[in-house]
């Protein structure tokens, strides 16, 4: 939407960007409509208040009590997200909702296409398999969860530490192909 020119100068007089001709001109616009002039008047009221905010002051004590809590570890920076909490038990509900269910038509279609004994145990002992993996799984991600809750900078620890033991062992993968003999290929050459 486009602005008329009277708001378009009403707008650079607040900016203070009118000067001259075009100030005489918006003066005596503002002059000959008084609703317009009010309107402005507003404007320049607004403008005012929003370059000089008010500031309100800390209560008494704020600051010793914010610099208590993260000194005992309180502070909300410190605290885990709920998410971070409940993120192994849903990763662990969506794997069930996905796998269980593709495991189950994959058994009913094997059983019926080759109606064997054979086949069908074979995929029953696959289930349960599957089923000793993914208890072994919530087990560990429960010790994780209770991990995190413990010492909440574990993540990020890991986050650093992993990378780091990645670059050692590059290191020593390449500091040991260096002090191995290279192959020295000899090329003869014959005169004709």
């Amino acid at each position: 939407m486009a602005l008329n020119p009277q708001h378009e100068q009403m707008n650079q007089a607040l900016d203070e960007r009118l000067t001259g001709a075009a100030l005489a001109e918006f003066q005596a616009f503002l002059e000959a409509h008084p609703e317009e002039a009010a309107s402005y008047e507003a404007l320049q009221q607004i403008d005012r208040m929003l370059r000089q905010p008010p500031m309100a002051a800390a209560p008494e004590g704020f600051a010793a009590a914010v610099m208590a809590q993260i000194a005992a570890g309180k502070h909300e920076a410190y605290a885990l997200p709920e998410r971070m909490e409940i993120l192994p038990v849903a990763g662990l509900a969506l794997g069930t909702a996905v796998v269980l269910p593709l495991l189950v038509v994959l058994i009913l279609l094997a059983q019926t296409l080759f109606e064997s004994g054979a086949l069908f145990a074979l995929l029953h002992g696959l289930v349960q398999v599957a089923g000793s993996v993914s208890a072994v799984l919530v087990r560990a991600l429960a010790f994780l969860g209770g991990l995190v809750t413990a010492y909440p900078m574990a993540p990020a620890l890991m986050l650093t530490v992993i990378p780091m033991m990645m670059l050692w062992g590059w290191l020593v993968w390449f500091l040991r192909q260096r002090t191995q003999p290279m192959a020295t290929v000899v090329i003869k050459v014959q005169a004709v």
